[in-house]
C-alpha cells in the first residue's frame, strides 16, 4: 500500500466519518473500498490494452464488452418502462 493525500469536501469528510462510526471501519479503508468499487466499473487502458480486476483485455474486446454492457443497460430500463 502507498500513502497519499487527497482534499474532500467538509460535507464528504462529516459522511465519512457518520459511516466509519456505523460500519466500524476507518474512513481510509472506506475511501480505499470505494475507490476499489469505481475502478471495477471503469476500464482502465494501458498501453493498448484495458485492465480490468487485474486482468489485461486487448482494446478492443474491452469496447465490445462496453457495448453489450450498455446495450443491456437499455434493454433492461426499456423493460422496467414497458407497462407505465
Amino acid at each position: 500500500m502507498k500513502r497519499t493525500n487527497i482534499y474532500l469536501t467538509s460535507p464528504s469528510v462529516e459522511k465519512l466519518k457518520a459511516l466509519s462510526l456505523q460500519h466500524g471501519l476507518s474512513v481510509a479503508e472506506l475511501i480505499r473500498r470505494a475507490i476499489d468499487e469505481f475502478l471495477k466499473m471503469v476500464p482502465i487502458q494501458i498501453d493498448d490494452k484495458i485492465t480490468d480486476d487485474g486482468d489485461d483485455i486487448p482494446l478492443e474486446v474491452a469496447r465490445q464488452i462496453k457495448m453489450v454492457q450498455a446495450l443491456r443497460l437499455e434493454i433492461g430500463e426499456s423493460r422496467m418502462h414497458h407497462d407505465k
